[in-house]
């Protein structure tokens, strides 16, 4: 009997044991499921916890176009979903790759990853004759291309075949000939924006080739300076491509070291025909069979149009006397300016009248840049009445007093003005500085009240 007691107990113990160790398994609730439990009355849906998984890909193809080149490396790696998204050609289509080793691409399958992208933009720093030949077979369809460093002048003519090129920018132009450079550059006849910088052998008859781009939409010349009567772009010749582009926007002098004369001849209508306006040689210079100039473009070719329709205009460093009335009324479609760096707001030999002339006729402007010019108080006194944006910085002589007179002239439309390192600023004018948008909308005539 004592037996059977103690077995018994024995097994009502372990039974005991085995139902706590297997406790009772409760339903899955499914998260996506919404749940409802009376509270108060009223059904109460429990939140549920943010899936990202669920936002449609267009959310993430924009997300990702803001990400710099390492954030989207980091994300890239984090799943194969994520992978798919930062390759798709549409976070590309905007961007300029920087490809800084080309020769090894083979080895990585980069190609192959540029191609999936569909990338359209690229930037180089240096090129040599076998790089142009790998981006001419694996990136055919280019549309933008810039190069820092040249090593041979050859290598415009290894990348003719790229017919979708609509970009061209040029960092480095000292081993190229005028003749070379021209030629190269004219291959690609469907060129959009231009850009040219360090020059030091670019004569007129050279230049004038550049009217053969009829599509050109922006063209920049950068640090084109004066070495003789020869290498130089002359007012005459600047003037001669400016009036035979008829779909030019955006033009950028980057030290060009024209003179005021010749500044205020490139915006003037050309008279008389072309012929007339070629430059004379220069005596004793007899050119070699690879400098040769280029044959007279005819009239018929190259049509001159009487009006420009310049929007946007940099005159970086190449301003240092003031244009002339009938250079300024070609210009009056300008929208944005840039004087950055020009020498004319500091000379003190003019009067007032003919440094303001330039704002006093461009009535358009609705940016503009006037940074490291020492713009005085007195120019603000005409600025264009529909200004927007404007850079001071770097004015030094601007004070309280200018910025009440540039209040009283444009302050209805100023939504940004730059005022670093405006040293005789002080902490009273810039208390202020909130009348320049509301000043003119306080002066409203009162209401009067009817009985």
């Amino acid at each position: 009997m004592m037996h059977s007691k103690i077995d018994s107990n024995l097994e009502s113990n372990h039974i005991n044991i085995l139902e706590k160790k297997q406790p009772k398994k409760k339903p899955k609730k499914d998260k996506n499921s919404r749940c409802s439990s009376p509270v108060n009355g009223q059904l109460h849906e429990e939140m549920l916890s943010p899936n990202w998984s669920v936002l449609p890909p267009d959310i993430f193809f924009i997300i990702f176009s803001y990400l710099s080149p390492s954030d989207r490396a980091s994300i890239r790696v984090v799943c194969k979903t994520f992978l798919r998204m930062i390759d798709h050609p549409s976070v590309w289509r905007h961007k300029v790759v920087y490809l800084c080793y080309i020769s090894k691409f083979e080895q990585t399958g980069m190609w192959t990853l540029l191609q999936s992208r569909k990338i359209e933009s690229v930037m180089v720093p240096r090129t040599s004759d076998n790089d142009c030949k790998k981006l001419r077979e694996n990136l055919p369809h280019l549309k933008g291309l810039q190069i820092i460093q040249w090593v041979r002048y050859n290598q415009l003519r290894l990348l003719k075949t790229l017919s979708e090129l609509r970009q061209l920018r040029l960092g480095d132009c000292t081993k190229f000939t005028d003749k070379e450079l021209m030629m190269g550059v004219t291959n690609f006849q469907h060129l959009t924006v231009l850009e040219l910088s360090n020059i030091n052998m670019l004569r007129d008859n050279a230049f004038k080739q550049l009217v053969r781009l009829r599509s050109l939409e922006e063209l920049t010349v950068r640090r084109c300076l004066r070495a003789s009567s020869m290498f130089a772009i002359s007012g005459m010749g600047l003037q001669y491509v400016l009036f035979r582009l008829p779909k030019l926007r955006c033009l950028t002098l980057y030290a060009v070291g024209l003179s005021s004369d010749e500044l205020s001849l490139s915006f003037t209508p050309p008279k008389g025909s072309a012929q007339s306006s070629q430059p004379r040689p220069r005596p004793g210079y007899y050119p070699s069979k690879k400098n040769a100039p280029f044959p007279d473009i005819p009239e018929e070719e190259a049509p001159s149009v009487q009006k420009l329709q310049l929007q946007s205009l940099t005159l970086t460093h190449s301003l240092s006397w003031p244009m002339t009335e009938e250079a300024l009324s070609q210009l009056d479609t300008v929208e944005t300016l840039c004087l950055n760096s020009c020498y004319l707001f500091r000379r003190r030999d003019l009067p007032v009248e003919d440094v303001t002339s330039i704002f006093r006729k461009l009535i358009n402007v609705k940016s503009l840049d006037l940074a490291s010019t020492n713009c005085k108080n007195t120019c603000l006194e005409h600025m264009p009445s529909g200004l927007e944006s404007l850079d001071l910085r770097d004015c030094y002589s601007v004070s309280g007093i200018g910025l009440q007179s540039l209040s009283d002239r444009a302050g209805p439309n100023m939504k940004h003005l730059g005022l670093a390192l405006c040293n005789r600023v002080s902490n009273h004018p810039l208390s202020m500085l909130h009348t320049i948008s509301t000043a003119h909308a306080a002066k409203v005539p009162p209401q009067t009240k009817h009985n």
